[in-house]
């Protein structure tokens, strides 16, 4: 399935039926579309710097040597460090009384727990978009951005409708780098929480768009975006209600947004210190959240 979780946990330290519990949770149910962001895992700590992109080719004359053109540093991308754990005590006693497929399913919401929790640090990258300063000195989402030729925005006021969706692909096609350079950006699909499920499928389903009050073929039908709706999106969980986001296809295949994975789900069953017959089930993971591509890419409402 397209945009589905990458990163396997490490049940090697469950008897097998616990382990079916726990992938079952992990892997099983409803999945939210993760095409968006790119998954890495490994024990490194990334901070990016990264390179401005190529200046433009320039006229050159016969006989003449090419003029050269320097590599020049883009901004340093510290990503934002997160670890959670989860630790689940089991009575003796009430260990011998549950029913063992009662302890399974037990095992699968506690997979569930854990998807739930990287689920909303992915999207933590988006619902802070405005709050937190990147490497440029601004948020991932501003009017303000610095460059070699002032200050640019990849931020709109507009509520989503279909006149809003086709200003944010015009925005983005018109990204400019940090010397000025047009960037060649296409938009690639519409995000937004699931308060704005219903406009997000209308704007970028509907095959006609009202305009002057006629119907008009929709551009933004036209455009094929990709549309993407999630809970872990909105005011529940620190965001906006009514924000909503435009990504390219640069900005996805590039890995523009990023999870990076140190320690993926591992848990463990053990006996509780100091007891005879109690058991812990206990986790604990980590990662690296952040945007080592920079803001260029990513269009997005105001509030």
């Amino acid at each position: 399935m397209a945009g589905e979780i990458t990163i396997v946990p490490n049940v090697a330290n469950l008897t097998p039926a616990d382990q079916e519990a726990f992938l079952s949770g992990y892997f099983g149910g409803t999945m939210e579309d993760l095409s968006w962001i790119r998954q890495t895992q490994g024990n490194r700590s990334i901070e990016v710097t990264g390179l401005n992109a190529a200046p433009d080719y320039g006229t050159t004359t016969a006989g003449t040597e090419i003029a050269s053109q320097a590599l020049t540093q883009g901004y340093t991308e510290t990503m934002v460090s997160e670890r959670y754990g989860l630790r689940v005590a089991i009575d003796g006693d009430a260990d011998q009384k549950i029913d063992p497929s009662v302890m399974l399913d037990y095992m699968l919401s506690f997979a569930d727990s854990g998807k739930r929790r990287y689920y909303e640090s992915c999207f933590d990258v988006l619902n802070t978009c405005t709050a937190t300063n990147r490497g440029d000195g601004v948020p991932l989402v501003s009017a303000s951005h610095p460059s070699e030729v002032g200050l640019q925005s990849n931020s709109g006021s507009s509520a989503l409708d279909h006149a809003a969706a086709a200003a944010a692909d015009l925005n983005i096609r018109q990204t400019q780098g940090p010397d000025g350079q047009l960037l060649g950006l296409r938009s690639w699909g519409i995000m937004g929480p699931a308060a704005l499920a219903q406009t997000i499928f209308q704007v970028t389903g509907a095959e006609f768009s009202l305009a002057d009050d006629r119907r008009a073929v929709s551009y933004v039908k036209a455009l094929g975006l990709m549309p993407i709706v999630s809970e872990y999106l909105g005011a529940n969980n620190g965001g906006s209600d009514t924000r909503w986001f435009m990504l390219s296809m640069q900005s996805v295949m590039r890995g523009q947004l990023r999870i990076h994975t140190f320690r993926a789900p591992a848990p463990i069953v053990e006996r509780m210190p100091n007891t005879v017959d109690s058991r812990q089930i206990l986790d604990e993971v980590r990662w690296e959240t952040g945007a080592p591509g920079g803001w260029r890419g990513l269009y997005s409402s105001s509030s």
